[in-house]
């Protein structure tokens, strides 16, 4: 029940196969699912009886998937007329609920009969009564107090009541008095969210509305242990949904459900330990990927992305983040994602705080981490972002100068390297040209070694190689100045004819021949 047949639903519903199946098919299918509505009822209500703490949440994910409009399934057969079949199981046709309707923002007239008919065999069987009695039997933030001082008591009567089957009795049934987990209350209310565009308000509003209000309660009373808890990556399906059921029930909480996800995810980012602070950046990683959804039907549950932008720069989670083990890869990858959202919300003191941990990294893992951040940035970042983060750079060119030869070599080696990969990476013209200007600067610095030299002029051809955009006036603009080196017949000769050489071997033919007359003639002068 736990693996086999939430697997086969899932093929049945969700694959594309689906929509070629002929009519009987779809009405086996029905029939399956009709079936498997009885038996999740069924779990939902002796869940006490067979001694299990809460319903299987593999069960409860495929009711979802059977109660969401968008599967494949649902999609296919959304034009059938209802079979009716619900009514049958009632007693009395006066005493008969209805509790959906076909969704009302359907741009098509759509009916959903079949979804309507097992939604209401659900509702009818108390289905939606027994989630909603699980989800009354989440912990309050009294629970929470009283945890602590009970710890020690059933430590001690576990101990005492070991080998004997009363003592096994009463542990069994503390065990199913402890209430529901954060994943297992998501896992209940995703079959409801899934079709709240469709409920009646009458059957569900009052006692829905109630269990929200344990969710929010539950949430905010989450204690620092408890954000240490893998349970707790659950937090955000269960506010999503809650969400979604707040928009159609009661509007006024929607902000809440947001607010909720987004402080429990700074909490977390906030606590010393690793694993918290990786879910949080999982957490974030999801965030923002829920924002590029636009199309899709989950984008009413979702944040916009002007919202999450501002949340993370009202609250630094960029600087929060950076706290963190930077020396790990996949946090740094996640930091990384952070950085290229926010793009141009990066404050200046941000982008000198990555800088500065990179110029101080005593482990060379966690200045390349940094550097590969400060790299992906790049083609997010303002003119005049990118004008601070040149200016840091030669600040640590001119830092790096007074330290003594030997030590710095390798470090102004490095450095040049960094600034050849944020030119790469940037994707404004004047971005690009503010990095190959700085190249070519940094090349010309007196008293600079011949391998530093040859770095800079490097990194600056494969800067010039890269570009796409403006590509032949950069690279002719800078053939001119290596003229000009050749004509001020200074110290630089050898390397000027080095590069207009390999900055020729770049352009194109016609571009080449095209100017060949003028490069000459120039030469000549």
């Amino acid at each position: 029940m736990e693996k086999v047949l939430p697997e086969a639903f899932k093929k049945l519903l969700t694959s594309n196969a689906t929509m070629r199946w002929h009519n009987e098919v779809q009405e086996g299918i029905y029939d399956m699912v009709e079936l498997f509505v009885d038996l999740a009822v069924a779990r939902l209500r002796d869940g006490d009886e067979v001694g299990l703490v809460g319903p299987t949440e593999a069960l409860l994910g495929t009711l979802a998937m059977v109660f969401d409009p968008k599967t494949d399934w649902n999609h296919r057969n959304k034009d059938k007329s209802s079979r009716g079949r619900w009514e049958s199981r009632t007693s009395s046709s006066s005493s008969r609920k209805e509790f959906v309707h076909p969704p009302k923002d359907s741009f098509s007239r759509a009916l959903f009969g079949w979804l309507c008919d097992l939604i209401n065999i659900f509702g009818e069987q108390g289905g939606f009564d027994h989630i909603f009695r699980w989800l009354r039997k989440m912990p309050s933030s009294e629970d929470d107090k009283e945890k602590k001082d009970s710890e020690d008591k059933e430590e001690a009567m576990e101990h005492s009541s070991s080998g004997s089957p009363g003592g096994e009795k009463d542990k069994k049934s503390e065990e199913q008095n402890k209430g529901i987990s954060l994943s297992e209350a998501a896992a209940l209310l995703a079959p409801v969210a899934n079709c709240a565009d469709m409920l009646e308000r009458d059957p569900v509003q009052a006692p829905l509305l109630e269990c929200l209000e344990f969710v929010f309660s539950r949430v905010e009373s989450l204690r620092v242990a408890d954000l240490k808890n893998r349970d707790v990556s659950s937090v955000s399906h269960l506010l999503a949904s809650a969400k979604l059921l707040c928009l159609q029930f009661g509007p006024s909480d929607a902000a809440r459900a947001d607010e909720l996800r987004l402080g429990t995810v700074l909490r977390m980012l906030k606590t010393p330990q690793f694993n918290s602070k990786m879910t949080a950046l999982k957490e974030v990683s999801r965030l923002i990927d829920e924002t590029k959804q636009k199309g899709s039907g989950n984008s009413r549950r979702n944040l916009t992305s002007e919202e999450v932008q501002r949340w993370m720069a009202e609250n630094r989670v960029l600087s929060v983040a950076l706290e963190g083990n930077i020396d790990q890869v996949q946090y740094t990858d996640r930091i990384q994602a952070i950085v290229e959202f926010l793009g141009p919300r990066l404050e200046e003191s941000e982008l000198t705080k990555m800088w500065r941990m990179a110029e101080r990294a005593g482990n060379a893992h966690v200045a390349d981490n940094v550097c590969g951040m400060l790299a992906a940035s790049a083609s997010k970042l303002t003119p005049t972002q990118f004008e601070h983060l040149t200016s840091l750079v030669r600040e640590t060119w001119e830092g790096l100068g007074k330290a003594s030869s030997s030590a710095s070599s390798s470090a102004r080696e490095r450095l040049l390297a960094l600034v050849g990969r944020i030119g790469r990476e940037a994707s404004q013209t004047r971005s690009t040209q503010s990095v190959l200007e700085l190249l070519w600067e940094l090349a010309h610095r007196p008293g600079l070694p011949k391998d530093l030299v040859e770095k800079a002029l490097s990194e600056q051809l494969a800067i010039l190689a890269d570009m796409s955009f403006n590509k032949d006036a950069a690279r002719r603009a800078y053939v001119l100045k290596c003229v000009d080196d050749l004509k001020a017949a200074g110290d630089s000769v050898g390397f000027a004819v080095r590069h207009l050489h390999d900055i020729c071997k770049t352009l194109s033919k016609g571009t080449s021949l095209y100017h060949k007359a003028d490069k000459v003639g120039q030469m000549s002068k």
